[in-house]
Parts: C-alpha cells; sequence; structure tokens
C-alpha cells in the first residue's frame, strides 16, 4: 500500500526519487519522506500530507548525492507524522529503512532492543529493523551480513530498501511478502514497490522473490537468498512507459480509465475469439484444461471489486458450464482452513496481482495441492507468477483508486473462461455462439452508453447531497449493484448498499423515505417483472427511483425519477454495460462534493498488508 523508490547511479539522486514517489501517489499514503547519503552521512527530510511538501523540503534541505531511498506511508502503527514516516534511522544515524508491509513481532523485537540501550523515535513496527541492523553491526564486519542476521529475526511481511552511510557505494532491498523490483537503466539502478516508480530511468526489471536480498552498486546487482544462496535472474523488459501514468486530456485518472473501457475490453478479447467459429482461445490455460474440465468445483477468489467480478464469474459457469462454484473473500478463505485439495480449481482475481490476502489465499490452495489459476492485470506480479495459469485481461495500468477499466475486464475474461469451459465439456451448446458473438460487440456498445455522462451528471446533482443509497439487483446484476455500492462509498464518502432485490424486504425496505435514493437495475432478462415489482414497493414508500434499462417501459417510466437507458445485449453480459452509468454516477457524484476522486481518503490501490 506505501511506495518505495530507491536510486543509485551517476545521476543526482534527489529529483529521480521525488519524480518516483510522484508516480506511487495513487497508491494512497498520508506521509512522505527521502534520505539520501553523501560525504559518508545520512540526511533526511519527513513531512506528513503530499508529496509537493516533501520535494519543497528536499529540494533545500538535502545535498546532492548520487544514492538515496524514498518513501509514501500508509499509516498501520501511528498516526501520520514526521516521527512516524519514512526513512526511518537508528541511534547512530547511520542507518536508513524503508518498509512496506508489517513485522508482527516488532513488539518484542522493540522490547528487547530497548533493554539494549536503543531509543526510538516512532510509534511503527518499521522502526525496529533500522535499530535491529544497528545492533547486529556490533558484531558483523559488512552492512551486507548485517542485514541478513536482522531479516533472519523478522516475522512478518516487508519490502525494504536499505541505506548504510559506512557502505555509501550500496543500495540494500529485500522482499517477503511485499512486492519489490529492480529497475536496469543506462548506468543505473532503481528500487521500486510498483514499475511506475522505475519510469522513465529504467528500461528492464528483476522482480525479486519472496526470501531475496539485492546489494546493488554502480557496478551491478548481487542477488542473494536469505540463506546468503547466490540467484541468477534474467530482468525483463519494463513495458509501463511514461504516458501510461499521465492523465492526458482528462481531468482524472478515473475519468480517463472509465473511458477507456472500450479499448481494454478490446484488448482482453483481441487474438482470443475466433471470427471463424466463435470459439475461445486461452493460451495461458491450454495446458492445464483437462485439469480444469475434470475439477470437483472451481472456487473464485478476490477481495472488493475482483470479489464482485468473482460472483458474476459464478453465475456465469454454473449457468453454461453446469459446475459447481463457490466464491470467496480471500480474506477470509486463508484463515478458515477450507477443505481444499487435488480435485478443485482455484482462481485468484486481483487487478495488481500483489493483493496481499488474494496473494496468501492463492498460497494456501497451493499447498493443499489445488490447481491455482490467475486472472491479473499485472503481467510479472507476485499473483501472475506464483499461479499454474491464467488469463492476463490487459486492461492498461489503472491508477485511480476506485477500480473502473478492470473491472469490465474482468467480467470479458470470466465470460472467455465460461466459453471455453464450457466448449470442453459440452462443445454442441448453442450459447456459446451467441455469447461469443456478443462479447464481439460490446467495445462499440459500450462506447455507446459513455455516451451518457451529460445526463448522468444531472442525475449527479440531484442526488450528490443525500446521505444514503441502496442499489438492488437480481441474477447477474447482483454483483453490479453490489459494485454500483461500492464506487460510491469509495469516492464519495455516502453510504451505500448494494442488495439482492428480493432481500430488500428482508430489513433495508425499513430505511425508505423520501430521502433515500435508490438504484434499479432493470434490463428485460428473466428477473425483470419482480425487480418491477420491487420497484413498486419502494415507490409505494416514498423511495426517490433511479432505473438502469435496456428498453421502455411505461411502468418504470411512471415510477422512476430518472430513467438511464443503456444499449441492448444478451442477458449475461449485460453487467458489462449496466456498470457504466454506476461508474459515472459515483464520480460525478464525488466532483460535486469536492472530493479527490482518484485518491480517496484512507485507502490504497494496491493492498498489499492484511
Amino acid at each position: 500500500m506505501c511506495g518505495i523508490v530507491g536510486y543509485i547511479g551517476k545521476r543526482v539522486a534527489i529529483p529521480i526519487l521525488v519524480n518516483g514517489l510522484y508516480n506511487l501517489e495513487y497508491r494512497g499514503y498520508d506521509s512522505a519522506g527521502v534520505a539520501v547519503v553523501s560525504d559518508s552521512k545520512i540526511y533526511d527530510v519527513k513531512c506528513p500530507g503530499k508529496v509537493d511538501g516533501l520535494a519543497r523540503l528536499a529540494a533545500s534541505k538535502l545535498p546532492a548525492s548520487n544514492i538515496g531511498i524514498a518513501h509514501t506511508r500508509w499509516a498501520t502503527h501511528g498516526v501520520p507524522s514526521v516521527s512516524n514516516a519514512h526513512p526511518h534511522l537508528d541511534c547512530t544515524g547511520t542507518v536508513a529503512v524503508v518498509h512496506n508491509g508489517i513485522i508482527e513481532n516488532y513488539y518484542s523485537l522493540r522490547e528487547r532492543l530497548v533493554e539494549e540501550g536503543h531509543t526510538f523515535a516512532s510509534e511503527t513496527d518499521s522502526e525496529v529493523i533500522s535499530h535491529l541492523i544497528e545492533e547486529k553491526l556490533k558484531t558483523k564486519a559488512s552492512i551486507d551480513a548485517a542485514v541478513l542476521a536482522a531479516l533472519g529475526e523478522l516475522e512478518g511481511t516487508y519490502g525494504l530498501a536499505i541505506l548504510h552511510s559506512g557502505t555509501p557505494g550500496c543500495l540494500v532491498a529485500a522482499r517477503n511478502g511485499s512486492p519489490l523490483l529492480i529497475g536496469i537503466g543506462d548506468g543505473q539502478f532503481m528500487v521500486g514497490s510498483d514499475q511506475a516508480a522505475l519510469v522513465p530511468y529504467s528500461s528492464e526489471v528483476i522482480h525479486l522473490s519472496d526470501g531475496e536480498i539485492a546489494f546493488i552498486s554502480k557496478e551491478g546487482i548481487d542477488l542473494r537468498t536469505l540463506e546468503n544462496r547466490e540467484v541468477v535472474r534474467q530482468s525483463e523488459q519494463l513495458t509501463l512507459v511514461s504516458d501510461d501514468i499521465r492523465k492526458g486530456n482528462y481531468e482524472h485518472f478515473m475519468q480517463k480509465e472509465i473511458f477507456e473501457q472500450p479499448e481494454a475490453l478490446g484488448n482482453v478479447m483481441r487474438g482470443r475469439i475466433s471470427t471463424d467459429d466463435d470459439s475461445v482461445k486461452l493460451g495461458g490455460l491450454l495446458n492445464l484444461m483437462p485439469k480444469i474440465l475434470s475439477a470437483r468445483r472451481i472456487i473464485l477468489t478476490g477481495c472488493g471489486t475482483s470479489w464482485h467480478s468473482a460472483l458474476y464469474g459464478k453465475y456465469l459457469l454454473e449457468r453454461y458450464a453446469k459446475i459447481p462454484v463457490e466464491v470467496e473473500y480471500a480474506s477470509e478463505f486463508r484463515y478458515r482452513d477450507p477443505v481444499v485439495d487435488n480435485s478443485d480449481v482455484v482462481v485468484a482475481i486481483s487487478q495488481s496481482g500483489e493483493t496481499a490476502d488474494t496473494l496468501a489465499a492463492l498460497r494456501m490452495a497451493n499447498a493443499k495441492g489445488a490447481t491455482c489459476l490467475a486472472v491479473c492485470n499485472v503481467v510479472g506480479s507476485s499473483i501472475a507468477r506464483e499461479s499454474k495459469a491464467g488469463i492476463y485481461i490487459h486492461a492498461g495500468p489503472e491508477i485511480g483508486v476506485a477500480s473502473t477499466k478492470a473491472f469490465t475486464c474482468q467480467l470479458v475474461a470470466l465470460s472467455m473462461l465460461t466459453i471455453a469451459v464450457t466448449r470442453g465439456l459440452n462443445p454442441e451448446s448453442e450459447d456459446l455462439k451467441t455469447i461469443s458473438a456478443e462479447l464481439r460487440k460490446l467495445p462499440g456498445l459500450m462506447s455507446e452508453a459513455l455516451q451518457l455522462d451529460p445526463f448522468i451528471r444531472e442525475v449527479a446533482e440531484a442526488f450528490y447531497e443525500s446521505r444514503n443509497f441502496l442499489y438492488l439487483g437480481r441474477g447477474y446484476n447482483f454483483p453490479v449493484a453490489l459494485e454500483g455500492a461500492l464506487k460510491l462509498k469509495e469516492i464519495s464518502y455516502i453510504h451505500a448498499e448494494g442488495y439482492p432485490a428480493a432481500e430488500m424486504k428482508h430489513g433495508p425496505i425499513a430505511l425508505v423515505d423520501s430521502e433515500m435514493p435508490v438504484v434499479f437495475l432493470a434490463p428485460r432478462d428473466e428477473t425483470y417483472g419482480k425487480v418491477v415489482g420491487n420497484m413498486e414497493e419502494i415507490k409505494a414508500r416514498g423511495g426517490r427511483v433511479i432505473a438502469i434499462v435496456d428498453h421502455d417501459d411505461p411502468r418504470v417510466n411512471k415510477m422512476a425519477e430518472y430513467i438511464i437507458p443503456i444499449p441492448k445485449t444478451i442477458d449475461s453480459l449485460n453487467p458489462v454495460l449496466s456498470v457504466i452509468p454506476l461508474q459515472l454516477l459515483a464520480y460525478h457524484i464525488a466532483l460535486l462534493r469536492g472530493c479527490d476522486v482518484d485518491k480517496p481518503r484512507n485507502l490504497a490501490k494496491s493492498v498489499t498488508v492484511e
């Protein structure tokens, strides 16, 4: 969730470090800091708030140096403050550490270090690392040996970048459960918690694996395990470019990503749906397809928006492939000791590929013998690398914290998975041709749906002062109701709940009055009559109805204060279109309320801690 940047090379480090932090702002943070080594001394500045403030401090107070580390912090232990911001120094001021993750045994380590004479300046768990390295340096001859010894005592997760004033030509990086990459450029190296931190100074990248530590000098990278065994790993091309993390002509990243969705859908389908026979070719799953087809059940797991995608996937797979599917919150799945074995297929869904709970759930399922797959957006991410196979959604970088294009691309990826599995189990199914043909139409239909934007702003102006929203849908659109409510609460801070429309009578209807907006997802599908009945119940209690429809109906016109028409597609693909007005509604309401839509409070883009 936090951001790490490190640099060593021939350039002045501070502008590069600060630029890296700017590129990581989308991840969410509450404070920032930077440290450099100059004349065998560590100099650092830190501040709560935005990177802009840190940039001014660093430019005025830090000496020129060609090595340094920087950090944006998202508070876990201790409030946002100068003392709690990273980097953290030891008592002697010779060791500086930036840390992502959580050190689970920090309290016992801190107590021991205090007894040994160390003085702590912060409330964080992270500070114990710098003091522990300081203690090890008393008996170890080098920073390499001291860091290895210190890391051997840590329990928990970490991504680390470390400086030692006594070894000014070395930048240390280590990973255990929190993503970390090394960028390789022309005579320079960078460390980052995200590819965005490495742009534009790196052309290649090395992904650290858990239990690895890198000692980086201007001459090269010495990569080792925590047991001090040498690791040889080839670098990969850095695919991210500067334009990928710029807003272009849009006001916000969220707006840009909403309007990129037609193109993104084309990318996720490109080369995968045959125009000759409407078959789907998922090359990444080819070798494992026999295992998938013989599975006792499929388990879909994820967090937040990805969990909503998983629920949609369950509806599809059970309807067409006739295979049992379970949907699990990754945070619950990983801890409840589920019954999973080699007859199960587990599909981990994550935009970033680094979601801590989803990664842990994947590892647990792997350990129990399940066939583990991934639906993921980020090539080279931990979930992608630790799955046996998977589907990249190719949505492109998603910078806004509230997921938009990744969600719709996940829905399309799960639709293609459904076609592939169903064709393997029931090759004669006529439904598959229809789904394939309608999938290819979606980018054009989505472009039509996005033309609703000016009207959606009018709807937002009518409701942005509301304190509560209710979103109701049935069948395929129940996951969309959940997603619409999540988008609204994430970026506008309005309380919103998504419900199956029928369940509304079992409690939430008590909340309905003349001040309650209720959004109905009401396409003319097999549940349409029931949804209209629910709409009448809300209207009878004074609720303000907003209806998302794909047809004209005089009954709905009479009940709804606002009708939002979307293009018509088949029932199973309607969610890919029906979510568009909900994304736009959340976006415009948040703007009208003066909220930061790209960086909502208390949230982070990539949740890499529990």
